[in-house]
């Protein structure tokens, strides 16, 4: 069964990278931690001052 989204909590700049998972186990673009290939998605986000 499908779980919650996972929160994050981030206090200066940090790249996130991510792939999905359904619940039948299909992997997006078919990625995979050993390969070489970098097919996950990656956004950065900034922690504006205040």
């Amino acid at each position: 069964m499908r779980e919650g989204a996972q929160e994050i909590t981030i206090d200066a700049r940090t790249t996130v990278k991510w792939f999905a998972v359904d619940i039948a186990g299909n992997v997006e673009n078919n990625y995979q931690p050993a390969g070489t290939r970098n097919n996950y998605r990656t956004q950065t986000l900034y922690v504006p001052k205040s």
